[in-house]
């Protein structure tokens, strides 16, 4: 799963899906954005199980896929970042999730506390790597959104 999208525009559509989005859920999952790429349209979905919200975006990419992010770290992520186009790719064999910076920025330490266990996010000149939150392949589950 591959696309290139702005930095602004996503930030934008995440956060006006976040408010949903509650503190120590019973479902961790729930403390993630749903994010599903599909025929050039990036669908993000967030809920507490009482509500659903979701957004869609256009951006250019063929690769479908699916995965959960940690939404407090992406959001925080993103509003950190000047308004740029910025790649994801996600691989689901690490778990983690590839953020490249078209342009270099500069980020300083992240770090996240994904299902109870710390997991460093690694940085380097012109991107940093962040967590899936569920290692497996969680278009085989049924979705909790």
């Amino acid at each position: 799963m591959k696309f290139i999208i702005s930095s602004g525009v996503l930030q934008k559509s995440l956060s006006s899906i976040s408010g949903v989005l509650i503190s120590n859920p019973v479902v961790p999952i729930l403390e993630n954005f749903l994010l599903e790429l599909d025929k050039g349209k990036l669908t993000a979905s967030a809920s507490d199980l009482q509500i659903s919200m979701t957004t869609s975006i256009n951006v250019d990419t063929d690769e479908p896929g699916k995965i959960a992010i940690p939404a407090k770290i992406l959001l925080d992520t993103l509003k950190n970042l000047p308004e740029q186009p910025i790649s994801f790719s996600v691989n689901t064999e690490d778990s983690m999730t590839e953020i490249t910076s078209i342009n270099c920025w500069d980020c300083s330490s992240w770090a996240g506390t994904i299902n109870g266990f710390l997991n460093l996010v690694s940085i380097s000149n012109n991107g940093l790597r962040l967590p899936i939150s569920n290692p497996i392949n969680i278009s085989s589950k049924p979705s909790p959104f």
